[in-house]
């Protein structure tokens, strides 16, 4: 028994119950794992079907925003006095009609150029002076010319993601260009926000490595402003990114525009996204646990309903080890398999008991006459000796004469008959004590002297 694990000693009943909760147990955590597998591929979908939707929402800003510059620009392009004054090269009236145009459709910029793409006017005075701007003028009419006239042009202007359209100026015969454009802020990654639920981080980086971040919040800004790599300017990236405690799911695409490089991030928490389950998963837990409290309450009842009656039959076990075949056994009336094996084991305990009864018949009385023979006779003798009850003990012996002459000459048939006979008279009328008859040669035992004396002569006669 010592070889046995530890966890082997334990009751059976105990066993039973730790087994079966901690197979609940390990059922519901790989439930949980499975459920919790489940949400967060649910929750990745759900994030990458919102990063498309929230992709489709800044195409529509950008495109809606060109279409009113493009608007405007056509506007002041087809204006009579504006067309006149460009005729006329009226420097004075082509700058108001630039900034007032700039100002009523939210341009951040309006400048007019010759056929020859020079800079004529522009609603900023200090443009003139700026070879930047000669750059980007021309940066401009090449994209202009290999995108062709419907083509959406950015370019970073003054540091800021800028988007450009170009409108010609006929008079009819072609007189110039009007070029306006519209700074990328913050109002519109916010919009983007707003709109689809997803955080939108735009970067930019000109050609003297100036970087700019306009994000959604203020955290993922300046997580960015700390390090951007590289790559977020050049490829198109879809990956996990960690900032700070929160795991972002993260779709990035970094282009090439004129003055530099634009990185446009579309991301959205996990944690965050996850929330909406949280409840769900405390009800989980919940259930869970009520389920292991009413399960352990369930099994225990039934672990004692089934262990209770191997109890009992273990104590009568023990009870009919010690010789006490009487013992009650219980669960006999059960009709499930605990009440089979009570009424077997019942069964075996009559059956032992029966046995028994014999045996110790057979060992001390005498198997025809039904007295007690030799062996008992000597021990309830001394028995009576050392109890010390009686203060005088007679034994009488009688011999049957010729008895073996009786079993020669008529058989042992009549010899038994005679013992029967003997032990007949031993036990019914005459001996009150202990008596036994063997062979040819009877016993019997008397307490009392007188009693005694009387049944030795009442024999003789």
């Amino acid at each position: 028994m010592s070889s046995l694990p530890r966890w082997m000693h334990v009751r059976l009943s105990v066993r039973f119950i730790l087994m079966t909760l901690l197979l609940l147990i390990l059922i519901q955590t790989v439930g949980f794992w499975i459920v919790q597998g489940a949400v967060e591929r649910y929750v990745r979908e759900d994030i990458q079907h919102s990063i498309s939707v929230s992709e489709r929402v800044w195409n529509k800003l950008i495109i809606q925003n060109h279409q009113q510059l493009e608007e405007g620009a056509e506007l002041l392009a087809s204006d009579f006095g504006f067309r006149s004054a460009v005729a006329s090269q009226d420097e004075n009236t082509i700058a108001s009609a630039l900034v007032n145009s700039s100002h009523r459709i939210g341009a951040s910029v309006a400048i007019l150029v010759d056929q020859q793409w020079h800079l004529k006017a522009s609603s900023k005075d200090d443009m003139k002076q700026s070879n930047k701007l000669a750059v980007l003028i021309d940066d401009l009419a090449k994209a202009r010319q290999e995108k062709g006239e419907e083509a959406y042009i950015t370019a970073l202007y003054s540091g800021v993601p800028t988007q450009f359209v170009v409108v010609p100026v006929r008079a009819p015969r072609l007189l110039g260009y009007v070029i306006m454009g519209f700074a990328i802020e913050r109002d519109m990654v916010a919009e983007a926000r707003d709109l689809s639920g997803i955080d939108v981080v735009l970067m930019s980086n000109n050609n003297e490595s100036d970087v700019n971040v306009l994000a959604s919040s203020e955290r993922l800004e300046q997580h960015f402003l700390q390090d951007i790599p590289g790559q977020f300017f050049l490829d198109n990236l879809a990956f996990d990114m960690r900032v700070a405690e929160d795991t972002y799911v993260s779709v990035i695409h970094g282009q090439q525009v004129i003055g530099g490089f634009l990185s446009l991030a579309f991301m959205k928490s996990l944690e965050e996204a996850g929330t909406q389950f949280d409840e769900l998963f405390h009800q989980y837990l919940v259930i869970t646990l009520i389920g292991l409290v009413v399960f352990a309450v369930a099994v225990t009842w039934l672990s004692r309903r089934v262990a209770r009656p191997l109890e009992r039959l273990t104590d009568a076990t023990g009870a009919l080890e010690q010789g006490n075949y009487d013992v009650e056994v219980s669960g006999v009336r059960r009709t499930d398999e605990v009440g089979e094996l009570a009424r077997s084991f019942d069964g075996m305990r009559s059956s032992i008991k029966q046995q028994q009864e014999t045996i110790t018949k057979l060992a001390y009385n005498d198997a025809l006459t039904g007295l007690p023979n030799r062996l008992s006779f000597r021990s309830k003798v001394a028995q009576m000796i050392q109890s010390g009850e009686y203060d005088a003990l007679s034994v009488i012996t009688i011999n049957l004469d010729r008895f073996k002459q009786i079993n020669d000459v008529l058989g042992y048939e009549m010899g038994d008959e005679i013992l029967k006979a003997t032990a007949t008279r031993l036990l019914g009328e005459s001996c009150s004590g202990v008596s036994v008859v063997t062979n040819s040669r009877c016993w019997c035992c008397q307490t009392k002297t007188p009693q005694a004396m009387w049944l030795a002569l009442y024999w003789l006669d």
